[in-house]
């Protein structure tokens, strides 16, 4: 009767753990790693930062830096104290690398790029964890709320193809996010089931994939320092969103969500090139690669995904701006390691100051006018 009562118990309480994880578990993840970024639900293209902000925040745990936007919720210049209008020179759109995450805006490329053209409005309308769908969504929006635009620098994101199989459009044309398992039905299409649901346990169930991590941990006497609840490491080979570029073992399996998400990339670039026509403005393209392509691509990504944007943007864009080649010559010259620990933030796939430094001199070079 006591092994019956003890197993009762034990049941109601993983019952009760794994409820509390279902629904507050993310929360919580959120509260151990102080995930007070002032990010907000977009109606339209999903998300974007909070108006008029000026707040300290603290970036994977270990970058401090202090984050503001101007009165459109653009992230600016802390001091600056004149509003945006809408006549714009320079818009830059991408993700987080765009947005500069972990940095004050002055040491990001597009805040550079600013201090260095003083008489030029210029923008930054990069947000973490954006993609084509959402560039796409926001340039209307902002078209047709009466911007005007001179150029459009798109920084296309080796991510941008798994975050396109991410987001779709609903029956009111509006972006949104798929379910955990919407997500990786689509991505794991060719994966076991058992696979699957270790994706979906760790996505919807944070607090019991930390434990069962370092449980496993415990057991095969991992060496790894530290466990992330919120990311796998960085630095890993085998990272989902940047080891499409390079011949692995997942290679063959991933191939039906990175050619859906290369096809949709290219379906909403497309339509950025249309709205381009109608408003008259110039838009280039920019790409650059994460650490897994310094480290583990021989060829720095410049087959896969370098050649699929050039071939895109020929007779298309006004630039093509093509930093696989940069850091492809840097790291022949220091070596890949030296190159990571360089211009990348410490465990982590975004540039630092010194990484920002490089994408802002190519960009002077470029658009000199």
């Amino acid at each position: 009767m006591k092994l019956l009562q003890f197993i009762i118990i034990i049941s109601i309480s993983f019952f009760l753990i794994v409820l509390v994880d279902f629904f507050l578990g993310k929360h919580i993840a959120n509260f151990i790693f102080v995930n007070d970024k002032p990010v907000i639900n977009h109606p339209l293209y999903h998300h974007d930062l909070e108006k008029n902000i000026k707040k300290k925040h603290t970036y994977n745990k270990i970058y401090n830096y202090t984050l503001c936007t101007n009165n459109y919720g653009f992230k600016d210049r802390c001091e600056s104290k004149k509003k945006i209008l809408k006549k714009i020179d320079y818009a830059f759109i991408g993700d987080s690398f765009t947005e500069g995450v972990g940095l004050n805006y002055e040491d990001t490329f597009v805040g550079l790029f600013s201090n260095d053209n003083e008489d030029k409005v210029i923008i930054n309308l990069g947000v973490e964890s954006y993609s084509p769908k959402i560039y796409y969504k926001k340039i209307k929006h902002l078209v047709n709320k009466g911007f005007e635009f001179e150029r459009i620098i798109i920084f296309l994101d080796l991510a941008d193809i798994l975050d396109e199989n991410m987001y779709f459009f609903d029956d009111k044309n509006n972006v949104k996010k798929k379910s955990t398992i919407e997500f990786v039905n689509t991505v794991y299409q060719d994966y076991k089931i058992l696979y699957k649901f270790k994706k979906i346990i760790r996505d919807e169930l944070p607090l019991n994939y930390f434990i069962y991590r370092n449980f496993k941990k415990i057991l095969t006497n991992s060496k790894e320092k530290k466990i992330n609840l919120l990311i796998e490491n960085p630095q890993d080979n085998l990272l989902i969103n940047s080891r499409w570029t390079y011949k692995n073992k997942f290679s063959k399996r991933d191939a039906p969500w990175i050619n859906n998400g290369i096809e949709e990339a290219r379906t909403y670039l497309d339509k950025i090139f249309e709205l381009s026509k109608k408003g008259d403005f110039k838009i280039s393209i920019a790409i650059y690669p994460w650490p897994a392509q310094i480290m583990f691509d021989e060829d720095t990504g410049r087959e896969k995904f370098g050649r699929l944007w050039k071939e895109y943007c020929d007779g298309k864009c006004e630039y093509f701006l093509n930093y696989l080649e940069k850091f492809h010559i840097l790291k022949n010259e220091i070596g890949n390691t030296e190159v990571k620990n360089k211009y990348f933030l410490k465990n982590d796939v975004h540039f630092n100051k010194d990484g920002n430094i490089i994408i802002y001199n190519y960009l002077k070079q470029v658009f000199r006018n």
